[in-house]
């Protein structure tokens, strides 16, 4: 059941009560109001900041700030609760990378294997984890190559020959970098 007010104007409040496409709904939204620094709030059980929005942040200006579960984040993209990544599991097997891609783990390695990485092209500021979850890298490398005529770090390849050895790297839309 919908119950509030609301307006294209965005100066008004909806509230909801009940079951939404097959799932059950409580909570509120706030959408532009008027008179506080406040673009976008979503509610949750305990929390008036689940996810909050502020179109026009006064430190960062009108590039504005999205918290989660803050609603005074102090940079572009604040969280105050623990995250999660996806892992992509590899089984002693070569590995090209993929877009959805964040952390790729070798959870067995029998001989040396190779990460292709995606054309930097495009991918500006893209994360990638590459990581040996085995302990046996230093026998075993994992080796990571650019995609084409990119580069890792100036150089064609970059290898993770340390037990447990882990890099993370970016993108800066021409190559990809190893954070070091």
């Amino acid at each position: 059941m919908w119950s509030g007010t609301s307006s294209l104007d965005g100066h008004s409040g909806l509230t909801w009560n009940g079951a939404v496409s097959g799932f059950s709904v409580d909570g509120y939204a706030v959408f532009n109001d008027s008179g506080a620094d406040l673009d976008f709030r979503v509610e949750s059980d305990g929390n008036a900041n689940a996810i909050f929005l502020d179109a026009n942040h006064s430190l960062l200006g009108a590039t504005g700030a999205i918290g989660l579960f803050t609603n005074s984040p102090a940079s572009g993209f604040e969280v105050n609760t623990s995250y999660g990544i996806k892992r992509t599991e590899v089984n002693d097997e070569n590995y090209t990378m993929l877009d959805e891609d964040h952390l790729i783990a070798y959870a067995t390695i029998a001989v040396p294997r190779s990460v292709y990485l995606l054309d930097a092209v495009g991918r500006a500021g893209r994360v990638i984890i590459v990581k040996d979850e085995t302990g046996t890298a230093s026998g075993n490398a994992i080796t990571i190559y650019p995609y084409g005529d990119g580069y890792v770090d100036g150089v064609t390849s970059y290898a993770i020959s340390t037990d447990y050895g882990g890099v993370t790297m970016y993108c800066n839309g021409v190559n990809w970098f190893a954070i070091k």
